[in-house]
């Protein structure tokens, strides 16, 4: 019995710690999956003020700080994070925006191109 309760302190440690793990998990998949319902958004050409290169899931992406003029004439500025292969330097891109909120807006995704 003594020795159980010597190791007690460390079984909680370990227990809290695996805890504190499994909930950090289950944050980052719930994040990944979520993703907003875009319809009724509508479409955009944006230019691309500013580019960051980083890495998301050992995979190169770009955090892209992107302009757009919405159709009531409102300009908008947003980031957002693209593959690497879909940013072209001097290109326009296409994006989605909320009419009614602007700001909630996301550059448009390609297919990776084959061959």
């Amino acid at each position: 019995m003594e020795r159980i309760a010597a190791n007690l302190p460390t079984m909680l440690c370990l227990l809290v710690t695996a805890a504190v793990v499994i909930a950090a998990v289950m944050v980052v998949r719930t994040r990944r999956r979520r993703v907003p319902d875009t319809t009724g958004w509508a479409p955009a050409q944006a230019t691309v003020v500013a580019r960051q290169e980083l890495v998301v899931d050992d995979q190169p992406h770009a955090q892209l700080t992107v302009e757009f003029q919405t159709w009531r004439g409102q300009v908008v500025r947003f980031t957002d994070q693209v593959p690497v292969w879909q940013v072209q330097y001097g290109t326009t891109l296409g994006v989605i925006y909320d009419p009614d909120d602007p700001l909630r807006a996301q550059v448009v995704r390609r297919h990776r191109p084959h061959g």
